[in-house]
C-alpha cells in the first residue's frame, strides 16, 4: 500500500485475507474502516468467502468407503439398515465423539415432493417430542446432491419383535416395555402427534429393556390431514380397521392403540391375530371383518387378564378400545401389580376374587367373626337403608353448592386464559381466545390442574363444549383438540369412579357431541347410548341431563336416517323439559 491516489488502498490480496479474518495492519483497517470503497470490496469479499466456504461444505459431502456418505462434522462408522426410502449410519460427531445415527434419503425418493415434505415434517414433529422412549432428533441438513440427511440419537438395541422372542426376556419383561412405549405414544398424542405407523421395526429396545419409538416419516399432527381420502398410510398388518378403510378424518391416537394392540399380541405370541398373508386388499379385509384368533390358542397358560388387555386394544369399534396409549398403560400396570384389570371390570365376581387375593391376609381374621354378626347385620339393615336415604339427599344438595362454586372457579381461570385483550370487541379477540384456549389445553395435558381434580374435570368439559362451538365453523379441524382432552378427563373419571357417577355420564355425553361435530356418527352413537343409559340410571326419567342426552341422541339418529328413533327421543326429552319448566319448551333435532 502506498501513499498516493488509488494506490492508497489495500490490494484484492489483502482485503480476501481480511474477509477470511486474518490479521491484517492497524494502519490497513483504519483505511478500510475510512474508505467506502474499500468497505464495498470487503464486504464483497467476505459475501464470496460465504458462499465458497458452503461449496467446500457440499462437495465435501461425497461418498466416502462403501457409498457411505461423507457428511461435514460427522464420521460415519458403518450401515445400521437400509430400506426403499433411505440408508441409516451409524456415525461419531466429531465436535463432541458423541455416537449418533443418520438417516440418508436414497437419491430417487429424495427427489419426490411428496417422501422429501414427510422427511422434513418428521424431523419437525420428532424435534417437538422430548421422551426417554422417543428417538431425539438433533439436526437435518441437505447433501450436495440434494439428498436430506437427518441427524439424531443413536439407540443401541432390538426390533421390539426380536427382543421380544429372543429368549433373553420374559413375559414381565415385555409387559413392562409395552408400559414405557405406550406412555412414549401417549406424550406424543398430548402433544398433538399421531404416529400411523406403529410397528416392531420402528421400535428398537435398549439391553437395559427401554423401548425408543423411530421413524414419525408419516405421522399426523392433530387438525392436519397429512393424506388424500382413500390413500393409505402405514403399514397394512399393524394398521387399524379405520386406517385400511383409508378415511384420514377418522384416524386419530386410537388408531395408535391399536397397532400398539397388534404389536403386544405378535410380542407375547409370536403370532399375528389375524390372516396377514396376500394382497393389501386381503390384509384390508381381514383387518376389518376378521375376529382376532384367542392369544391362548397360540400360547396355552397365558393369564386370562393379560389375553383380555390385548384383546380390548384390538377390538374393532374405536370406542371399545382403550380410549388412550395410557389407559393401555395403566391397564398393563393393573396387572402388574395383582390388581384388577379394567378390560375385565364388567364381571363383579372377578372383581371381588382380586380384591380376596390382593388383601387375604388382612382379611383372613375377619373370616372367624363373620358368622356371628351376620344375623345383626339383617337386623339393622332396613334402618341403616333408611338412614342412608336422608344422608344422600343432604348429600346431594350439598354436592350441588360444591359444584355451583367448582364451575366459578372454572369460569374464572377461562376467562383469564381465553380473554387476554381489554377490548373484547377488537378484531383480534377471536385470533386471542383461540390461543388462550390452546393454553388451557396444554395446561390440562401436561398437568397444570392435577392437584384439583373436580377443577381440571369442569375444565375440560366447558374447553370441550366451547371448542367443538368453534371447530364446528371453517376451522374444524382443531375439534379434535377437544376430543383429545374430553377422552383424557373420561380415562381419568373412569378411574377414579368404579360405577356410574354423574361427571362421567357428562364427560361421555360432551365426548359423543364432539364425535357428532366430527361426523363419526357410529362412535357417538354408542358413546351417547351409555350416557343416556347412565344418566337414566342416576336420575330416572326426568331431568335436563337425561333431556340434553336425548335431544343429542335425536340429532345423531337424524343424520343417520333413523327418523321414527329421533321422533320417540325428541318426544321424550320435550315432555322432560316441559315437566320441569312449566312451558311449552323449544328443543333442535335437527
Amino acid at each position: 500500500m502506498t501513499t498516493d491516489g488509488a494506490s492508497t488502498c489495500p490490494g484484492t490480496e489483502q482485503i480476501e485475507l481480511l474477509a477470511q479474518g486474518e490479521a491484517a495492519p492497524a494502519m490497513v483497517l483504519d483505511h478500510v474502516a475510512q474508505c467506502a470503497v474499500c468497505s464495498a470490496r470487503l464486504a464483497a469479499a467476505k459475501e464470496d468467502a460465504s458462499f465458497l466456504a458452503r461449496v467446500r461444505q457440499l462437495t465435501s459431502d461425497e461418498l466416502g468407503p462403501a457409498g457411505a456418505p461423507n457428511i461435514a462434522g460427522y464420521r460415519v462408522a458403518g450401515t445400521l439398515g437400509a430400506g426403499a426410502q433411505g440408508v441409516v449410519y451409524k456415525a461419531i460427531q466429531e465436535s463432541t465423539a458423541r455416537t449418533v445415527a443418520i438417516k440418508v434419503m436414497t437419491p430417487g425418493v429424495s427427489q419426490s415432493p411428496k417422501q422429501r415434505f414427510r422427511a422434513e415434517r418428521e424431523v419437525e414433529i420428532a424435534a417437538r417430542l422430548t421422551h426417554p422412549n422417543i428417538v431425539t432428533v438433533f439436526e437435518s441438513r441437505t447433501l450436495w446432491d440434494g439428498r436430506l440427511a437427518v441427524v439424531m440419537e443413536y439407540v443401541d438395541g432390538m426390533r421390539m419383535d426380536t427382543w421380544a422372542r429372543s429368549g433373553q426376556v420374559d413375559r414381565q419383561d415385555v409387559l413392562r416395555a409395552f408400559v414405557a412405549l405406550c406412555k412414549g405414544v401417549h406424550h406424543a398424542h398430548l402433544n398433538g402427534v399421531i404416529h400411523r405407523d406403529l410397528k416392531p421395526a420402528n421400535v428398537l429396545v435398549t439391553p437395559e429393556g427401554r423401548p425408543v419409538v423411530l421413524d414419525f416419516g408419516i405421522a399426523k399432527l392433530a387438525g392436519m390431514q397429512a393424506t388424500l381420502t382413500g390413500e393409505f398410510a402405514g403399514t397394512p398388518a399393524y394398521a387399524s380397521p379405520e386406517q385400511v378403510r383409508g378415511k384420514p378424518d377418522e384416524i386419530d391416537g386410537l388408531s395408535d392403540v391399536y397397532s400398539l394392540g397388534v404389536m403386544l399380541y405378535q410380542a407375547l405370541s409370536g403370532q399375528m391375530p389375524y390372516d396377514t398373508q396376500g394382497s393389501i386388499l386381503d390384509i384390508a379385509k381381514s383387518i376389518e371383518s376378521s375376529i382376532p384368533t384367542g392369544l391362548a390358542r397360540h400360547v396355552p397358560g397365558i393369564p386370562p387378564d393379560v389375553e383380555a388387555i390385548v384383546m380390548r386394544a384390538l377390538r374393532k369399534d374405536k370406542a371399545e378400545r382403550y380410549q388412550s396409549a395410557a389407559g393401555l398403560a395403566r391397564d398393563i400396570e393393573r396387572y402388574l401389580s395383582g390388581a384388577p384389570v379394567e378390560a375385565r371390570s364388567t364381571s363383579r365376581w372377578y372383581v371381588l376374587r382380586k380384591a380376596l387375593a390382593l388383601n387375604k391376609r388382612r382379611l383372613a381374621w375377619i373370616g372367624v367373626g363373620v358368622v356371628a354378626v351376620a344375623g345383626a347385620v339383617l337386623v339393622v339393615g332396613l334402618s341403616l337403608r333408611q338412614a342412608a336415604a336422608a344422608e344422600r339427599e343432604a348429600a346431594l344438595r350439598e354436592r350441588q353448592a360444591h359444584d355451583e362454586n367448582v364451575r366459578a372457579r372454572a369460569v374464572q381461570e377461562l376467562l383469564r386464559e381465553t380473554f387476554p385483550v381489554d377490548d373484547p370487541n377488537r378484531p383480534e379477540v377471536a385470533d386471542a381466545v383461540r390461543a388462550g384456549l390452546m393454553r388451557l389445553y396444554f395446561r390440562l395435558e401436561t398437568g397444570g390442574f392435577a392437584n384439583d381434580p373436580q377443577l381440571d374435570h369442569t375444565l375440560r368439559r366447558m374447553w370441550g363444549e366451547i371448542y367443538t362451538g368453534i371447530g364446528a365453523g371453517e376451522q374444524a379441524g382443531l375439534v379434535e383438540y377437544a376430543e383429545v382432552s374430553l377422552r383424557s378427563g373420561l380415562e381419568r373419571l373412569l378411574e377414579e369412579h368404579v360405577g356410574d357417577h354423574p361427571d362421567v355420564a357428562a364427560t361421555m355425553h360432551d365426548l359423543a357431541g364432539v364425535l357428532y361435530v366430527r361426523k363419526r356418527l357410529p362412535e357417538a352413537d354408542a358413546l351417547c347410548a351409555r350416557a343416556l343409559a347412565m344418566r337414566e340410571r342416576l336420575f330416572g326419567n326426568t331431568g335436563e341431563a337425561v333431556a340434553s342426552s336425548l335431544s343429542l341422541a335425536a340429532q345423531i339418529h337424524v343424520e343417520q336416517g333413523r327418523l321414527d328413533e329421533a321422533r320417540t327421543e325428541g318426544d321424550r326429552a320435550l315432555q322432560i323439559l316441559e315437566s320441569l319448566s312449566g312451558t311449552d319448551a323449544d328443543i333442535a333435532i335437527a
